[in-house]
């Protein structure tokens, strides 16, 4: 039997709880920088509130997650004088918003299904937020473009 021929074996999976603890980090980090890139932009006083601030140990990750679809929301309908003159900086915070709801969406697919959602497709989303929150932070394109800084 030759190596293309030959079966397969599967490799052991970790269980849930030593899965969560893999993506436990990813989202902390995600969540303080995403405050932290909330309070760099220069947003309307009726935004929603992002719950989590970035010096903050606790915080619920439920109350996030409907905080995210609040600010995505706002970002996308409202029309109030000052949003319409900084749509750059609404779309940045509804972005920040949705890239944010994608990592939590593959941390949950990562700790449910890790033989579909393997730990290195929640690493690249969290790698992929991070270099849209450099880049709202610093203003410098190359971290969208995957240059080194």
């Amino acid at each position: 039997m030759n190596a293309l021929t030959a079966p397969t074996r599967i490799l052991p999976a970790l269980s849930a709880p030593d899965r969560r603890r893999d993506v436990r980090p990813l989202l902390d980090t995600a969540t303080r920088t995403v405050a932290a890139a909330l309070d760099r932009l220069d947003l309307c006083a009726h935004v929603p509130v992002w719950p989590a601030d970035p010096m903050t140990e606790n915080y619920h990750l439920p109350t996030i997650r409907a905080a995210a679809v609040q600010v995505a929301l706002h970002a996308r309908d409202d029309r109030c004088e000052r949003c319409a003159d900084r749509p750059h900086q609404m779309r940045a915070a509804a972005r920040l918003a949705e890239l944010w709801l994608e990592l939590s969406r593959a941390c949950i697919r990562y700790v449910t299904q890790p033989q579909r959602f393997p730990l290195r497709l929640t690493q690249r989303t969290a790698a992929c937020l991070a270099d849209f929150v450099s880049w709202v932070i610093t203003g410098r394109p190359h971290f969208l473009l995957g240059q080194p800084a």
